[in-house]
């Protein structure tokens, strides 16, 4: 959390609409501004009524676009962010602005008649490649708040139910119907089925239900490290009538029990370095006997919008709000999984993209 001890924001060239930011405003890369207030005590004219910046917002009628600059997009709007002059460009508030790659210095632009501030702005020039920012070039893996080992239980709870319900508003599981459903049918026999890093269980738990709505059979299991998912993972999979086999696995560090005819996963090698990603996708391929699917994020601009905005959407969790836009920041893009896939041995593995801003590595043992 950066501090941005005071600003003024215009609202176009001309100055003609001014806000001063009250030392209390804070800068957060996640959430975009916070706790400022106008000094007519209402919020600042990009937030909603509890100061958190809406991904969408109305703009002068001159400007044309609607990108949320705090996302880390090169939008072209003309507010500028003028720091006091005492602000120098080591400052630690202000070079976190930079890094975040929201905000710009521009030692051309000029100051407002009789202002001795420094500009910060967010110029149309820089912007990046179409899709793609420069904060989104490289992976930025950060640990999620999910990870902690020490997150409270109850939050944790809320935090699974808040996964759930934005992997059913994205239909994680649709996206490896089509893949699964063949390779069921062409057995003699009730298909295995492992889902690695599977959290609540909802994954498997679908796919099952979908068979069985089909008249196919799956045996599902679900393996992840913590046992408290494990559990809501049993408990979810009681509910709609589904035996579920679970595993205490780090799957990181240990082998998967036994061989499966489909091993999936979804929404996790994210979380991994490249070397780590490397040893998973070996594993996971060691115990698939007839598919493997892996399904992640794609690490784009739209994708981190999505991010942003369905989390919030979807669930009051502070840590599904974090977790999902650092998730978006960390994940491969579709050409450096298919090149970690082949590093790792999965020779004709392909690599698709998948909606909603998701891509789904497919290989089939030889």
């Amino acid at each position: 959390m950066w501090h941005v001890p005071q600003a003024i924001v215009l609202s176009d060239e001309s100055c003609s609409s001014q806000k001063r930011i009250l030392p209390s405003t804070r800068f957060d890369s996640e959430n975009g501004f916070s706790g400022g207030k106008t000094t007519g005590g209402s919020p600042p004219p990009w937030a909603d009524a509890q100061g958190v910046m809406p991904v969408t917002r109305t703009v002068p009628e001159r400007t044309k676009r609607k990108t949320p600059a705090h996302l880390g997009a090169r939008a072209s709007f003309r507010f500028i962010f003028y720091l006091p002059s005492s602000i120098e460009r080591d400052n630690a508030p202000a070079r976190g602005l930079l890094q975040s790659g929201v905000l710009f210095f521009q030692s051309e632009a000029r100051c407002p008649s009789g202002a001795d501030r420094l500009p910060v702005s967010v110029p149309p020039s820089a912007r990046p490649c179409p899709g793609e920012s420069a904060a989104m070039r490289q992976r930025e893996i950060r640990p999620e708040l999910m990870d902690d080992p020490t997150i409270d239980p109850a939050s944790h709870v809320r935090a699974l139910r808040g996964l759930a319900r934005l992997n059913a508003l994205s239909r994680a599981w649709r996206i490896l119907w089509p893949d699964v459903r063949s390779v069921v049918q062409s057995l003699n026999r009730p298909a295995r089925l492992l889902d690695v890093a599977s959290g609540s269980g909802d994954v498997p738990i679908s796919l099952a239900r979908r068979a069985a709505r089909e008249g196919l059979t799956i045996e599902p299991a679900a393996c992840d490290i913590s046992e408290r998912a494990l559990a809501a993972a049993q408990s979810r999979a009681a509910l709609c009538g589904i035996d579920l086999n679970v595993y205490k696995i780090d799957v990181e560090r240990q082998e998967l029990p036994g061989s499966f005819d489909i091993v999936c996963c979804s929404l996790f090698m994210h979380h991994l370095s490249s070397p780590t990603a490397f040893e998973v996708l070996k594993r996971m391929a060691g115990a698939a006997g007839h598919l493997l699917l892996v399904s992640d994020l794609r690490r784009t601009r739209t994708g981190l919008m999505l991010a942003w905005a369905a989390s919030r959407l979807v669930t009051r969790s502070r840590i599904v709000h974090v977790d999902a836009v650092r998730s978006v920041r960390a994940a491969f893009r579709p050409d450096e999984f298919a090149q970690l896939a082949e590093q790792a041995g999965l020779s004709g593995a392909t690599v698709r993209a998948a909606w909603p801003q998701r891509m789904l590595l497919r290989w089939s043992p030889a």
